[in-house]
């Protein structure tokens, strides 16, 4: 249930509760792949990328839906202002999938900044 908790927490943007219920649901330890990928995103919403980095990592093994993985990469690398490491991720989930619209607009988004 702790589960279910952070992902309707981090739905109600309450990132820091949402990170905080993941941690206790042990994300990181159990592997569940919604739980990892909802901990990466409230930790990077709250600005905890070395937290979401650790998930991150753990989904590059584990996620069958790397399309998503690498858009979700990208969108934290933007968030740092590491523009260069966000383009790439961005463009291998479009790669994979370039019809994807979440990709596309992840895309757009960065080219508004730099030309990618």
């Amino acid at each position: 249930m702790r589960i279910e908790r952070g992902i309707s927490l981090l739905s109600a943007r309450d990132y820091s509760s949402a990170k905080a219920e993941l941690m206790k649901a042990q994300a990181l330890k159990t592997g569940d792949e919604r739980a990892l990928m909802a901990l990466a995103v409230a930790a990077d919403m709250d600005g905890d990328f070395k937290l979401s980095d650790r998930a991150y990592e753990l989904l590059l093994i584990r996620t069958k839906d790397q399309v998503m993985l690498f858009n979700n990469m990208g969108y934290s690398y933007m968030l740092r202002g590491d523009l260069v490491k966000a383009a790439s991720y961005l463009q291998e989930a479009a790669r994979r999938d370039p019809s994807n619209s979440v990709v596309r607009n992840n895309l757009k988004m960065l080219r508004l900044v730099t030309p990618v």
